[in-house]
C-alpha cells in the first residue's frame, strides 16, 4: 500500500545499501503494527502529520507540525537553509526533543508570523524577542515525517471524567482515533466530553465539547410539544409527523372536554401521557377515558401551585396514541435514529444513516381497556422490554436482523421487502422531519442563551456538537411519526446476557468475531464508514473483539459478598453502531490538537469579552455580527463532513418548510433589534425605546401603524400591561410577541391571537422583521 504511493525512494533511506524493500521491511522500518496487506484495511498514509491528527492530513511536502516553546534557552540552534533562505534546526538537546523539536526540521512560522523565506539570523532575532510561550511551526525532514506518520502520535486529548454509561464506547473510540484519554479533572483538554447538565464554564473557543446546552431543556417533552403544536396549527401538512398534544396542567380543561366528548364514541381514540422529563418508560400512562387521566391532571395542578413561578416539576404531555403501527413479526417497534448538531447560527446538522430498532416483546393488538396495562405490548423502550421473559438478546452482529434490538438498516430492508418502501425513501422523509423540527426549535434555543443561561455561542464560546436521539415510529401508511427527542440518548452498550467464557475477568473481552469483519455485517452505511477515510484508526485486527463482561461482584461494608446482579455483557450491535456514531461526530467536529488548545486558551483567558450582547456573534450567513471585531482566538472552526461519510448534511433550505426558515431568520433579526433598542447595559426593553423606534421608522402617521404618537402610546401601554407581567420592560420572547402583533397590523389584521381569519403571529413577526430591516434597522 505504501509502495504504490510513490514512497519507494523515501523508504529506501531507512534501509542499508539501498536494498529492495518488501512489505514486511517497510512495515518494520516505519514501526507499524497494522497489517496493511489485509483486504479492506487502511493503514496510516504519508502526510498524516497535519494540524488535526487521526485524520487524513496534507500529503504534500509542506506538512506542518506545531511545537510550543515554554522555556528559554530553547535548546537548539538554527543554520541557514538552502540558498541562504529559511532556517534548519540543528544541535537539538534533550529538552527540546521532548518538546517535539526534531533535528533537521525547517522553520516555517513563529506564532502567526510566516518566516519560511527569512534569513536564519532574522528568524533567531524574532524568536528572541517574542514572549513565551511561542508556537513554532516546523516542517519535519522526510525521514522523520514518514516515521511520524507510522507512529500512533497522541495529539488530541479527550477528557472522559464526565462519561456515565457512555464510557466504554467513548474510550474505545479514543483508542481507535489514536487520541489521548484524560481521565482526571481538567478544563484544558482538546475535547471535553460532557453529558446531562455538566458545566461548560471556562472553555475557550478553540476547545470542543459534546454538548449544546440549550437542547437539554428544549428536548424535554413539554417544551417540544409546545413548539411543535404551534407549527402543527400553522403548517398541518408539513408537521403531520407530530401528534396532537396537550400540556398539563395548562391544557387540562381542553383535554377534559375532548375526552368527555369522545367517551360514547364507538371508535374511541387512545391517548398516551408522558412526564416531561421522564425516560426509560417511567411514568407513562395509556388512557381512553378522562377518569384515567384525572389524577395526573390533579397532580400536575398541585405541583404548579407548590412550585409557583418556578418550572413545574409535574408537567405532563398527553398525545394521541398511534394505534396503527407498522408491525414486523407481529411486534410493534420504533427506531432510535441520531442527528448531530454542530451549530445553531448558522443552523448545521447531520443525519446519521444507521440506528437501532427497538421491539416490543409481546405481540401487538389494538389498544382496548383490557390491554392498556401491557407495557411490553405498547412501549418499545429498551429499559421496559429487557426485563421481559420474552426479551431476545442478540448473540452477535451476525444476528443484527433478529431479536428485540436490531439494526435500523436490517429493519428497513425487511420493510422494503414486505411493503415496498425503499430505505432511500425512508431516510428522505426522516431528513425532512429532522430539518423541520430543528428549525422550529431554533428560536427557543437562542432565547435560552439570551435569558435562561446567558452564554456566547461559537466562535466566542467553545465549539459544541450535540448528539440527539430521534425516536421515530413507522405507521401503517409507511409514514415516519416523531415520538420524542432525547438530548441525552443512551450511549450504553450493555444488555442482559449469559456468560459463556469461564475464564473471563473484569474488563476482558469475551465472545467471538473479528471487529472489522463484524462491522461489515451491520449495514451499508456503517460498513462504508468503517472502510472510509474518516480518520477512524482501527485496532490491530489480531486483538479480540469479544463482548466485555460488565457484571462485577461487589463487597458490602462488612466484607460479605454482595448478592450477584443479573449478568450484563457488551451488546456487539450497540457497540458498533454507537462507536461509529461517536467516531464520526468527533471527526466532524475536527478538534484542535492539545498544544494549540494550551496556547490559544492562555491568550483567550486574558482577553475575554463580556457575555452580554455577544451570545450570538455571527449571522446565518456566517458573517461576524458584533460591533467589535473578533480576536485571533475567536475564529470559527468549520466542520469536516468529508471525514464523516455516514453523517449526511441536512440541507435546511431544501428540506425545511419555507415559513419555518423565514420565521427563524426573522426571530434572529428581531433579536438584533431588541439588543440595539435595549442598549449595552439593559436586559429588558422599555416602552419609550419602542415608541421612538416606530417613529424613527415612519410607522406613525396616516400611512403608518398608528395615526399619531398618542394612539401609538396608548396601544403600547395596553400591550405592556399584558406582556411585561408587572416588569418595567420586555424580554426577548415578549418583544417577539409584540412584534408579531404589530406585524399583524401591518398586514391588515388586528394583531390579536384569537383572530382565526387574520394573519397569524408568525406571519406578523416575519412582516415586522422585514419592515424593520427595510427601514434600515
Amino acid at each position: 500500500a505504501w509502495l504504490s504511493q510513490g514512497c519507494c525512494a523515501d523508504l529506501a533511506e531507512l534501509m542499508p545499501g539501498g536494498s529492495q524493500l518488501s512489505m514486511a521491511d517497510a512495515l518494520a522500518a516505519c514501526d507499524l503494527d497494522q497489517d496493511l496487506s489485509r483486504p479492506g484495511t487502511e493503514g496510516p498514509r504519508p502526510g498524516t502529520v497535519g494540524s488535526y491528527p487521526g485524520q487524513v492530513g496534507d500529503e504534500s511536502e509542506d506538512s506542518e507540525i506545531e511545537v510550543i516553546l515554554e522555556d528559554k534557552p530553547f535548546g537548539f540552534q538554527l543554520r541557514p537553509g538552502e540558498g541562504d533562505r529559511g532556517a534548519i534546526v540543528c544541535d537539538v538537546d534533550a529538552a527540546a526533543t521532548a518538546a517535539g523539536v526534531e533535528q533537521g526540521s525547517a522553520v516555517l512560522r513563529v506564532n502567526e508570523t510566516i518566516v519560511e523565506q527569512w534569513h536564519a539570523d532574522d528568524i533567531q532575532k524574532q524568536l528572541d524577542t517574542e514572549e513565551l510561550p511561542i508556537a513554532l511551526g516546523l516542517r519535519l525532514p522526510t525521514f522523520q515525517r514518514l516515521r511520524s506518520a507510522g507512529k500512533k502520535a497522541v495529539r488530541v486529548s479527550v477528557c472522559t471524567v464526565n462519561c456515565r454509561g457512555s464510557y466504554h464506547v467513548v474510550k474505545d473510540v479514543i483508542e481507535r482515533l489514536g487520541w489521548q484519554e484524560v481521565a482526571e479533572v481538567t478544563r484544558d483538554a482538546s475535547v471535553m466530553w460532557l453529558e446531562h447538565s455538566d458545566p461548560t464554564e471556562g472553555l475557550a473557543p478553540v476547545q470542543t465539547m459534546s454538548r449544546i446546552e440549550a437542547f437539554l431543556p428544549y428536548c424535554r417533552k413539554v417544551r417540544l410539544a409546545t413548539c411543535l403544536n404551534r407549527w402543527v396549527q400553522e403548517l398541518p401538512e408539513d408537521f403531520a409527523f407530530s401528534p396532537k398534544s396537550w400540556v398539563l396542567p395548562d391544557d387540562a380543561a381542553d383535554l377534559e372536554a375532548t375526552l368527555l366528548a369522545q367517551e360514547n364514541s364507538k371508535s374511541k381514540p387512545t391517548y398516551i401521557a408522558k412526564p416531561t422529563a421522564g425516560c426509560q418508560g417511567k411514568g407513562i400512562v395509556l388512557a381512553r377515558k378522562w377518569k384515567d387521566l384525572y389524577q395526573i391532571a390533579e397532580r400536575s395542578k398541585t405541583g404548579a401551585e407548590v412550585s409557583g413561578r418556578l418550572r413545574n416539576p409535574c408537567e405532563y404531555v398527553v398525545q394521541t396514541y398511534y394505534s396503527n403501527p407498522l408491525l414486523l413479526d407481529g411486534l410493534k417497534f420504533d427506531l432510535r435514529l441520531y442527528v448531530v448538531v454542530t451549530s445553531l447560527v448558522p443552523m448545521r446538522a447531520y443525519l446519521f444513516k444507521e440506528g437501532l430498532a427497538r421491539f416490543c416483546t409481546v405481540p401487538y393488538a389494538p389498544p382496548k381497556d383490557t390491554n392498556l396495562q401491557e407495557a411490553c405490548m405498547h412501549l418499545t423502550n429498551f429499559a421496559v422490554n429487557k426485563k421481559s421473559k420474552d426479551f431476545e438478546a442478540a448473540e452477535g452482529l451476525a444476528q443484527h436482523a433478529e431479536g428485540s434490538k436490531r439494526s435500523a438498516s436490517s429493519v428497513l430492508q425487511a420493510v422494503e421487502a414486505l411493503h415496498g418502501m425503499s430505505a432511500e425513501a425512508f431516510w428522505s422523509k426522516v431528513a425532512r422531519l429532522a430539518a423541520n423540527t430543528l428549525m422550529a426549535m431554533r428560536p427557543g434555543l437562542l432565547e435560552y442563551y439570551v435569558h435562561e443561561k446567558p452564554k456566547p455561542l461559537h466562535p466566542v464560546g467553545p465549539k459544541g456538537f450535540q448528539i440527539i436521539g430521534i425516536d421515530v415510529l413507522i405507521d401503517g401508511d409507511l409514514e415516519p411519526r416523531l415520538l420524542e427527542l432525547n438530548a441525552n440518548p443512551s450511549l450504553s452498550v450493555v444488555q442482559p446476557g449469559k456468560i459463556e467464557e469461564q475464564d473471563a475477568t473484569e474488563g476482558e473481552l469475551v465472545g467471538e468475531g473479528d471487529p472489522i469483519e463484524a462491522e461489515a455485517a451491520v449495514g451499508p452505511m456503517a460498513a462504508a464508514a468503517s472502510s472510509s477515510s474518516s480518520g477512524v484508526v482501527r485496532r490491530n485486527p489480531r486483538r479480540s473483539s469479544r463482548s466485555r463482561l460488565l457484571s462485577k461482584t461487589t463487597s458490602q461494608n462488612d466484607g460479605e459478598p454482595a448478592k450477584p446482579k443479573e449478568p450484563q455483557v457488551i451488546a456487539e450491535l450497540d457497540l458498533v453502531v454507537k462507536r461509529e456514531l461517536i467516531s464520526q461526530a468527533l471527526s466532524l467536529a475536527k478538534p484542535a490538537p492539545r498544544n494549540k488548545v494550551a496556547l490559544s486558551k492562555r491568550k483567550w483567558l486574558s482577553n475575554q469579552r463580556p457575555v452580554k450582547g455577544s451570545q450570538i456573534p455571527v449571522d446565518d450567513s456566517g458573517e461576524w455580527a458584533l460591533a467589535t471585531p473578533p480576536t485571533k482566538q475567536e475564529v470559527a472552526r468549520p466542520d469536516a463532513p468529508e471525514e464523516s461519510p455516514a453523517l449526511e448534511p441536512l440541507d435546511f433550505e431544501a428540506l425545511a418548510a419555507e415559513k419555518v426558515s423565514q420565521y427563524a431568520v426573522a426571530h434572529l433579526a428581531l433579536y438584533r433589534v431588541w439588543c440595539r433598542l435595549c442598549g449595552p447595559s439593559q436586559d429588558a426593553l422599555g416602552q419609550a425605546s419602542v415608541l421612538k423606534s416606530l417613529e424613527r421608522h415612519g410607522m406613525l402617521g396616516v400611512a403608518g401603524l398608528f395615526p399619531d404618537r398618542v394612539s401609538a402610546q396608548l396601544h403600547l401601554s395596553r400591550e405592556w400591561r399584558e406582556l411585561a407581567q408587572g416588569e418595567f420592560g420586555l424580554n426577548l420572547p415578549q418583544f417577539v410577541t409584540l412584534a408579531g402583533r404589530l406585524g399583524c397590523r401591518l398586514l391588515g389584521g388586528g394583531g390579536e391571537e384569537d383572530e382565526e381569519d387574520g394573519p397569524s403571529q408568525i406571519d406578523g413577526a416575519i412582516a415586522f422583521a422585514e419592515a424593520m430591516h427595510g427601514a434600515g434597522d
